[in-house]
């Protein structure tokens, strides 16, 4: 494992685990009370070349939806899994209704260039959008500007995402 966070508090007890084979996994407690066994009801791959990061959107009125940052280039220790999709910068949300997580976008065009450290959303303060913020090692930071459609179920029907402002840091060295 190379990341587990809560879920938002919505949700009473999910747990998302985060693995070096670039698999995710989503955890609920079989009883709320109860925290000793834990069930992993969804599982899969983000990235055949791993993941470092996961962020789960703290929005009570949408589906959850869960940013993924990953790794540029393969680790030796990753097994290959067939099937996947990658992405720096990956968004899945939870389709309850279907019992399946689904990517959320398939092809974001601007992206970072090398392996993404962290990613974090927002505190949602009654925007229309959400705002995403990511940074990897190619010295850069991210400010996503995406906007879920909801239909009148519950369930996501599209989502936009933009980038609102992209910084490049150069690195300091001091003597």
């Amino acid at each position: 494992m190379v990341d587990i966070k809560f879920g938002p508090s919505k949700e009473k007890l999910v747990l998302a685990a985060g693995c070096s084979n670039g698999a995710i996994l989503i955890f609920r407690p079989k009883e709320i009370f109860s925290v000793e066994n834990w069930v992993a009801e969804f599982e899969f791959v983000a990235s055949t070349n791993g993941i470092t990061s996961i962020s789960w959107s703290q929005c009570s009125y949408e589906p959850l939806m869960l940013a993924i940052g990953c790794c540029s280039k393969p680790s030796s220790d990753l097994f290959v899994i067939e099937d996947t999709h990658e992405g720096l910068v990956q968004i899945w949300w939870i389709n309850e209704k279907a019992g399946v997580c689904e990517r959320a976008i398939k092809d974001i065009k601007e992206n970072h260039k090398e392996t993404v450290n962290d990613v974090a959303w927002a505190p949602f303060m009654a925007r229309s959008f959400h705002i995403l913020l990511s940074c990897s090692i190619d010295c850069s930071i991210i400010f996503w500007k995406i906007n879920p459609e909801i239909n009148k179920e519950g369930d996501m029907v599209d989502i936009h995402i933009d980038i609102m402002n992209k910084i490049n840091l150069e690195l300091i060295v001091y003597t």
